[in-house]
């Protein structure tokens, strides 16, 4: 690994750089994180009155049954205090909340323009109550966000926005990464068919434009659903105004409609793309349709469709017609009809490049095969829809997700680590208590995969951060080297690494001091990819490094051992030959433009003859986005993130090689690093909970610039 040159006059404009964005980023005050003390309602109302806008609210992990709710006009996100982030979502989730109101909903937000508001990482029971579980509502540019919750849906009929699971009357927003499913008393818990489930109301007026596909520019006008699983639900009730895309989800024995002319407007648009449609449960009656059109218009394009014989009739994919009789032909917001904001106009309805045996199945119903008719308001298998391109995925705002976990995590389930390696979260443990000979050798390795250089086992009381051994490194004689272990982990897309670090008083610094998570492909423990640019389909390389004040090429603020913590990364978009050098506030040759919501930060030098609890998380890029993420803390504080990084070009290539170790181009004395407490995990881990001499405590009420 080579060194990076700066010369004082280019720190310096960096430096004012980094001033000069967060000045243009007009922000109005930090945001603080606000934990509360338990999942009751009392203490998260009390967490919420503390918190201002863009605040967020965390919650700890359990559950609790609420017999009323939480509304704010506070623009805040409430979270789980840590959740997985997980594809198509999962019913197993942290915090678990019962819905016993009957007064309010549990969750109510009103959007404004300054922050977004939603929630994460929350699992909501349904419970003896009928109010709804979730209400977004505003007409904000700064839309609704939720991502990674769970929701229950029991028997509730109409499209009374009361009645919904979730009601959506805001203008805009993205759900993800969450999962739906009927609790209810039918054949295999099947829910409602046709409501209830969530409604879709929007403040935009129907007789304004389509904002179809790439239409909704940026992405704000219409409700996002992505990466969700509804199983066996109401689905979708696309009510007044709506407009709704749903993509890349599971929809299982769940049915969706727009309402028509029962309604005081009726649903505006619909985009159904890259689903599934399938009924899994026998006995799944969905009305005979997967979704029922009254009004408006809409697409389907690359779904998969199934549909099956399992006790009711095969479901069609698309049914039109309102189950009000027709008006003389055309009828304003009649199906296959929308509006340019001057006048109506026909804008056909479109399926397309579908495939199963559901493809291309629909029907027209209740007497209106006068007002539509194929290669008119409806064209079949013929074709793209002209004109149109599907919005940007993943929704770039799922890129603002705003916050990282901060403070305690996984851990605090295990005080001292103790059990911590039998959570179903956790990769690998290392503590170093199980070596009986004085070094990590090919002999005695453990759990790791690698050793190379030598890994000292030591047994000095001052020196080990809990038990009786921890690992120590020390840099002796005069040639370069190099000490360290490999761990081969499960492939991630997404990895947390924490561990407990110590120098010496006397530290003077050293080329390469931390921990590597590199990426790449089965086969590779041995790879040393040094001096090579990724190319997206061989390795990427995150480093949790220490910016050697012995070098030249450190800024010349960079003066105390062992020096800023910083993020040396090999990605596919780097400047050298020898990845960049990515700071708290940056990029430091100034070269890398981070995505927009990249927030600066103060540059952290750790302290010496002290444990400093250490956690990098590497989160690989969608292949063909740029949403890869790297992120530090130091005793549970988030001190660096860095989004907007292209990590890979090919899904095989994920995080596989953890790496702890010392690189010294330049041997000194007292260059030595203790290392202990070692946890790999797909979700964030946090400190200890308590812990040997020199243990973190959590940090309290931290506050990070939004």
């Amino acid at each position: 690994m080579e060194k990076h040159k700066l010369n004082s006059s280019t720190s310096a404009w960096f430096l004012a750089l980094g001033c000069l964005l967060l000045f243009a980023a007009g922000i109005p005050a930090q945001a603080a994180t606000i934990p509360a003390a338990s999942c009751s309602r009392a203490d998260v109302q009390a967490a919420v009155n503390k918190a201002a806008d863009g605040d967020i609210v965390r919650i700890p992990n359990g559950s609790a049954a609420w017999d009323g709710g939480i509304i704010t006009t506070k623009q805040i996100r409430i979270e789980a205090q840590s959740y997985t982030p997980t594809d198509g979502g999962t019913m197993a989730r942290g915090v678990v909340i019962t819905n016993n109101s009957t007064t309010a909903p549990l969750f109510q937000f009103t959007s404004g323009n300054a922050y977004h508001v939603g929630i994460a990482g929350i699992r909501f029971n349904e419970g003896t109550g009928d109010q709804n579980h979730l209400r977004v509502q505003g007409t904000g540019s700064k839309v609704p966000l939720v991502n990674d919750c769970a929701f229950e849906v029991k028997d509730r009929y109409g499209n009374n926005p009361d009645i919904s699971v979730l009601a959506w009357l805001s203008q805009g927003g993205v759900m993800w990464n969450s999962f739906v499913t009927g609790v209810c008393s039918g054949p295999a818990g099947q829910g409602c068919p046709l409501g209830a489930g969530i409604l879709i109301n929007s403040p935009r007026g129907w007789y304004t434009p389509s904002t179809m596909g790439s239409l909704d520019t940026g992405g704000m006008v219409n409700v996002y659903f992505e990466d969700c699983t509804f199983m066996n639900s109401g689905g979708f009730d696309v009510d007044d105004r709506g407009r709704l895309v749903v993509r890349r989800c599971l929809l299982d024995g769940t049915s969706g409609i727009t309402h028509g002319f029962t309604s005081s407007w009726g649903g505006r648009h619909f985009e159904y793309y890259d689903n599934t449609f399938r009924c899994s449960t026998d006995e799944r009656n969905i009305a005979g349709r997967y979704f029922w059109c009254r009004a408006g218009t809409g697409i389907f394009s690359d779904n998969a469709v199934d549909s099956p014989y399992n006790g009711y009739a095969p479901p069609d994919l698309l049914d039109i017609g309102d189950n009000t009789s027709p008006k003389p032909y055309p009828q304003s917001r009649q199906p296959g009809w929308g509006h340019n904001g001057t006048t109506d106009v026909i804008d056909p309805i479109y399926i397309w490049n579908n495939s199963g045996n559901g493809a291309y199945k629909w029907r027209i119903s209740n007497g209106w095969e006068a007002n539509v008719k194929q290669n008119r308001e409806i064209y079949v298998n013929n074709g793209a829809k002209p004109g149109y391109a599907k919005y940007t995925y993943p929704h770039p705002l799922r890129g603002n997700l705003a916050s990282l976990p901060e403070g305690m995590g996984l851990a605090a389930g295990y005080p001292e680590d103790n059990g911590i390696g039998n959570d179903s979260a956790v990769l690998f443990t290392e503590d170093f208590e199980g070596y009986s000979g004085s070094r990590i050798s090919w002999s005695e390795i453990g759990g790791w995969d690698n050793v190379y250089g030598d890994m000292l086992i030591t047994r000095t009381a001052s020196n080990v951060h809990r038990g009786s051994q921890a690992v120590q490194i020390t840099c002796t004689g005069t040639a370069q080297q190099s000490h360290g272990v490999v761990k081969q982990v499960a492939p991630q897309k997404r990895v947390f690494a924490r561990w407990y670090m110590k120098f010496p008083s006397a530290f003077p610094g050293c080329h390469h001091t931390g921990l590597s998570v590199r990426g790449g492909d089965d086969g590779e423990l041995f790879a040393n990819p040094t001096g090579t640019v990724p190319n997206g389909s061989n390795f990427f390389w995150v480093i949790l490094d220490h910016l050697s004040p012995l070098h030249s090429w450190g800024p010349p603020e960079n003066t105390a051992p062992p020096g800023w913590v910083y993020n040396y990364c090999y990605h596919m978009d780097q400047s050298s030959g020898y990845g960049d050098v990515l700071v708290a506030d940056g990029d430091l040759n100034q070269r890398y433009p981070f995505s927009a919501d990249f927030v600066p930060r103060a540059n952290v030098t750790p302290q010496l003859n002290r444990w400093n609890c250490y956690e990098l998380m590497v989160e690989c890029n969608t292949v063909g986005a740029r949403d890869g993420r790297v992120a530090i803390w130091i005793d549970g504080k988030l001190v660096m993130d860095h989004p907007g990084l292209r990590l890979r070009g090919i899904e095989k290539i994920v995080s596989r090689y953890i790496s702890i170790g010392v690189y010294s181009s330049e041997v000194l004395p007292n260059q030595t690093a203790w290392y202990d407490d070692v946890v790999i995990a797909k979700q964030y881990i946090g400190p200890m909970a308590t812990g040997g001499p020199g243990a973190p405590v959590a940090p309290k009420n931290l506050r990070v610039v939004p």
